[in-house]
């Protein structure tokens, strides 16, 4: 993915969901590009609560659901996802 080619099954989703800790930098790349790639696919991604604040700016224009998950919680963030409802831009 940190790679000129791009994922395939990033290039045909309705939702990309990331899940990669945000910690390690170059997951952090993989998600910048992920959002310079897809600018029209909503990306959910999983990160602590605490650590929402230090990736800020990362973060923007995604939905973020809060680790751990709950079925619930993944499920809400996916449709808000879908219905183009953001949730770090209020």
């Amino acid at each position: 993915m940190t790679k000129p080619a791009s994922c395939p099954a990033a290039a045909e989703a309705d939702v990309i969901f990331f899940s990669f800790r945000l910690a390690n930098p170059t997951n952090r790349e993989i998600l910048r590009l992920l959002k310079c790639r897809h600018p029209n696919t909503p990306i959910v991604v999983e990160v602590p609560k605490p650590q929402v604040a230090a990736h800020g700016e990362l973060l923007a224009g995604t939905h973020p659901v809060y680790s751990p998950m709950t079925r619930r919680s993944i499920t809400h963030a996916v449709r808000k996802a879908c219905l183009g409802v953001s949730t770090t831009d209020r």
